[in-house]
């Protein structure tokens, strides 16, 4: 009888005790950071009638303003320059263009909203490219570097390509081998004491380019104020 009971003893203490050994020896389970997010948000109410119509009008006319934004920025080039700016801007549309198909029209504008967001922070670094690069080819056309001149106004009018400054620019970097060649004649005329030579090839530097000041400014080397006046408009 004794040993009848210490059994049944020992088969209760089994399936009372373990499970709970068990239970506090299982490692806890961490919610992923992300399910556990989206566990803690309420789910959005559903839309009226009214609400979903208004909504889908609403995702409607974004898309036409985002259809608008995409050509003005194809037009700037901005998938060549825009890099990770740019690849943000089409996946939030693509998102949205997606979410509109599905009727899902709260995340259709949400998605619109933000791609136009991006679209206006690449108009605003297209700006900034262009006075980059405006300053920086004309500093080169300074140092008499065509090549690099050249580039940077090239980089303006893929973006802009009616840009007046740009336009200039370019003109100038093109004809600066040849203003360079003239500077250089007169240069040597001027060391070797040849004026008249001297005088020719800087004029000839200034009929290329109007806006190169150094062939105005050598010629004061080469004569006397008052006799350089004379021989520049003889």
């Amino acid at each position: 009888v004794h040993a009848f009971a210490f059994l049944v003893a020992l088969v209760v203490a089994v399936f009372t005790y373990l499970p709970q050994r068990l239970e506090e020896a299982r490692p806890a389970i961490a919610l992923d950071p992300v399910v556990a997010e989206a566990a803690s948000e309420p789910a959005e109410p559903p839309l009226t009638r009214e609400q979903a119509r208004a909504l889908r009008e609403d995702a409607e006319a974004l898309l036409a303003q985002l259809l608008e934004q995409r050509s003005e920025l194809d037009q700037r080039s901005a998938a060549s320059w825009g890099e990770d700016d740019w690849e943000a801007y089409r996946a939030a549309g693509r998102r949205a263009d997606d979410a509109l198909l599905e009727d899902d029209v709260r995340a259709a504008v949400r998605e619109y909203r933000a791609a136009l967001d991006l679209g206006e922070k690449l108009f605003t670094r297209s700006q900034q490219i262009m006075a980059n690069a405006l300053d920086t080819g004309e500093a080169a056309i300074e140092a008499g570097n065509p090549a690099l001149a050249l580039a940077q106004f090239d980089l303006v009018l893929s973006v802009d390509a009616d840009n007046a400054r740009a336009l200039r620019g370019q003109a100038r970097a093109e004809a600066l081998p040849d203003v360079l060649d003239a500077m250089r004649r007169g240069d040597m005329a001027r060391l070797a004491g040849d004026l008249e030579a001297a005088r020719d090839a800087y004029r000839e530097a200034l009929a290329i380019d109007r806006a190169w000041s150094a062939a105005t400014t050598s010629c004061p080397r080469c004569l006397p104020p008052a006799s350089w006046r004379r021989w520049w408009r003889s």
